[in-house]
């Protein structure tokens, strides 16, 4: 036998080195698809600013205080008649349990305490951001996911050509699949 003949057990290593090395490329495609996903749900669950989480307690506020009807309560005291009653009191019937909505009464008789009670609450605006900042950046994210993805699947179908069987994942996107196997249909 010459020194350059291989044996079949150096080609079995070889293989064996090579179908390794299939996995973890593929592995480390993985990593970064689900690093990347992790990176978008932070930014879509991110807390808003402070300024926009002030905006949306004035709306509420504004909506609260709108549905407590003052003007149906004080127009009661101006009817003829026996009076207003109990415009604050939520009638029960027996051995049922109820709970009466405040807020809208509270919210429109104190909305400054409200707000400002409800600022003072809110966390510093670290980690927080703009609702404007989001779109552009979870498009990244999705586009990055996608380009991802596609890479997957060209490493997978590479190693099946070469006799490698590698498993996809559950959740593999169909698109990425079809887009390495018809890539003319995925720019129709």
């Amino acid at each position: 036998m010459s020194k350059n003949t291989k044996t079949p057990k150096a080609l079995q290593g070889l293989f064996q080195g090579a179908a390794s090395k299939a996995r973890e490329a593929v592995e480390e495609v993985r990593r970064q698809i689900a690093e990347t996903r992790h990176e978008r749900e932070a930014l879509a669950t991110a807390p808003l600013t402070k300024a926009e989480a002030a905006e949306r307690i004035q709306a509420w506020l504004d909506a609260e205080a709108k549905r407590a009807r003052l003007d149906l309560m004080a127009g009661e005291f101006a009817a003829p008649g026996r009076g207003p009653g109990h415009p604050f009191r939520v009638p029960v019937r027996a051995g049922e349990q109820r709970s009466a909505d405040l807020g809208p009464i509270i919210a429109a008789l104190f909305p400054d305490q409200v707000r400002e009670a409800l600022l003072a609450a809110l966390p510093d605006d670290a980690g927080a951001i703009a609702m404007t900042d989001r779109p552009g950046r979870l498009a990244e994210l999705d586009a990055r996911v996608r380009d991802l993805e596609r890479q997957e699947e060209t490493l997978i179908e590479e190693a099946e050509a070469a006799g490698v069987e590698i498993t996809r994942r559950p959740d593999a996107n169909p698109d990425a699949i079809l887009a390495v196997e018809y890539p003319d249909a995925a720019e129709a």
